[in-house]
């Protein structure tokens, strides 16, 4: 088995940071992973996994709900905006 060159790979514990392997183990140094930082490697190897847990398949586990709430707040926001810029523009509702 061989281990890859240092540089900076994929964090095998947090899909949005990339971090330093030192040829031999995982480091301290992270940074996010951005199209700005230092290129993340895509590959893997066995040695670099068995130093550390392997990535969960999913970062935040109640990350859909978070982002259902920001939807369902987003739209109520938006109704009670248009309904109040029609209370503005046309007046309140009279009923017969």
């Amino acid at each position: 088995m061989t281990t890859p060159p240092p540089g900076w790979y994929s964090d095998p514990e947090t899909v949005r940071l990339i971090r330093w392997w030192d040829g031999e183990r995982w480091t301290a140094h992270t940074h996010l992973a951005t199209s700005s930082g230092p290129p993340a490697a895509v590959v893997r190897t066995e040695a670099m996994i068995q130093t550390k847990a392997p990535p969960t398949v999913d970062d935040n586990p109640r990350g859909w709900l978070i982002t259902a709430a920001k939807i369902g707040g987003g739209l109520l926001l938006m109704h009670l905006t248009l309904a109040a810029c029609d209370h503005v523009a046309i007046g309140p509702l009279t009923l017969p």
